[in-house]
């Protein structure tokens, strides 16, 4: 999961001037493909490629019929068509959440249709004041609530995080398996590198040689961190992965098994690209 930026930018038309449910009692092909253009063609959730090992659907993030921890509630019906309520989703996220939505307190649950239109929004203080236990991809930051452990599996760093892979099953087997191989992958390359780095040392010791360590760190490490820049951008599959992988490299290699230099050499790597980042 990733945080969706601009979807309110493209919001059709026909939503803006017919916000009620009954002048928009079903989302035609043009809402749909702006809605799954809108999250890159990827699950608001667990970020496979819609279409690709899931059929594309829609989830309503606030049920529209029926609410799986609430039997009394009728479901949110006046937000069928409700654009930050439309989650582009594949099929098996789509069925494992279904209609559950957990929120901290049932005495906050909202039972009637708000009389202001703008409060429908899932930003809206009403619908914030419920207090949501799953995340969702257009308000909340995943990073604050998820963690990658090197073998691939998520893990809720608060319970919101802990609630949401819970509801969509996000450590499914193929899910794991295409995390964990990123990560190896990303992690094979630096610890080849930072191997390199050890040699060359060794090598200008042996000879003699004036040896500018950081500016071969600099060189060295570029085509890794050019790459994963790259992949820190909208359309990369798993995109999450990636930047968790930018932003939190100090719990991917701290369990390394690895001689102590190594790590250094890693840390220092780093430090150095996220400097020219920031500069």
């Amino acid at each position: 999961m990733i945080k969706i930026k601009n979807k309110d930018k493209n919001k059709p038309k026909v939503l803006k001037t017919n916000p009620n449910p009954e002048n928009c009692n079903r989302l035609n092909k043009y809402v749909r493909e702006i809605l799954f253009n809108s999250y890159s063609g990827k699950c608001g959730y667990c970020e496979s490629i819609l279409g690709l090992s899931s059929p594309k659907t829609i989830d309503h993030y606030r049920p529209k019929k029926k609410v799986k921890e609430n039997s009394k509630h009728k479901g949110y019906s006046w937000l069928v068509c409700e654009w930050s309520n439309l989650i582009a989703c594949c099929q098996l996220c789509n069925n494992k959440k279904h209609i559950s939505f957990p929120i901290t307190d049932e005495k906050d649950r909202i039972y009637k249709k708000q009389a202001d239109p703008k409060e429908w929004n899932a930003k809206s203080k009403s619908f914030l004041s419920e207090n949501p236990l799953l995340l969702h991809p257009e308000i909340d930051n995943p990073e604050d609530h998820l963690i990658i452990l090197r073998n691939g599996v998520l893990e809720g760093k608060s319970d919101r995080g802990k609630q949401t892979i819970n509801i969509l099953d996000l450590n499914r087997d193929p899910l794991v398996l295409e995390r964990f191989k990123i990560l190896n992958k990303i992690i094979t390359d630096l610890k080849n590198k930072a191997k390199d780095v050890l040699f060359q040392r060794q090598k200008n010791l042996i000879e003699a040689k004036e040896y500018n360590e950081g500016k071969y760190i600099k060189s060295k490490f570029k085509s890794t961190f050019q790459r994963i820049a790259f992949k820190c951008k909208g359309k990369t599959r798993y995109l999450f992965v990636w930047q968790f992988a930018w932003n939190n490299y100090d719990i991917l290699i701290r369990e390394l098994p690895e001689d102590e230099e190594i790590i250094r050499i890693i840390t220092k790597a780093y430090k150095i690209y996220k400097s020219l980042k920031n500069n």
